[in-house]
C-alpha cells in the first residue's frame, strides 16, 4: 500500500511538471528559448494549454486519491507550487531540458 501511495505521489509530480511545462511552452518566448524556432501555430499553443491544464487537474486528482480530500488538496497545492518553481528554474537555467516536451507537441 505504501508503494502505491509513493507511485501516486511521483505520478502527481510528473503530471504537474508536464502541465506547467506545457503551459510555459505555449508562450512564444519560452518556445523560442527551448526550440530556437519560431513559435508554434496558435492552434498548437491552444492544444498545449488544454493538455497542460488537464495534466494539472490530473495531478490534483492523484494527490486527492493518495491522501483524501482534506489533506490531498493541501498536498496538491504544495506539490503544484514546487513543480511550478522547478519549471521556472528549468526555463531560467537549462531551457533545452524541456526540448523533449516541445518535440512531443510540434
Amino acid at each position: 500500500m505504501a508503494e502505491f501511495a509513493g507511485f501516486l505521489l511521483v505520478a502527481a509530480c510528473a503530471a504537474g511538471y508536464l502541465g506547467f511545462a506545457l503551459l510555459a511552452l505555449s508562450l512564444p518566448r519560452h518556445w523560442r528559448d527551448v526550440t530556437g524556432a519560431v513559435p508554434a501555430s496558435p492552434r498548437r499553443c491552444a492544444l498545449q494549454r488544454v493538455v497542460g491544464y488537464a495534466a494539472l487537474v490530473l495531478a490534483f486528482a492523484l494527490a486527492v486519491m493518495r491522501d483524501g480530500a482534506a489533506f490531498g488538496s493541501v498536498l496538491a497545492i504544495l506539490l503544484l507550487t514546487a513543480v511550478a518553481t522547478a519549471v521556472a528554474l528549468t526555463l531560467s537555467w537549462r531551457p533545452k531540458l524541456l526540448a523533449a516536451v516541445a518535440r512531443a507537441f510540434r
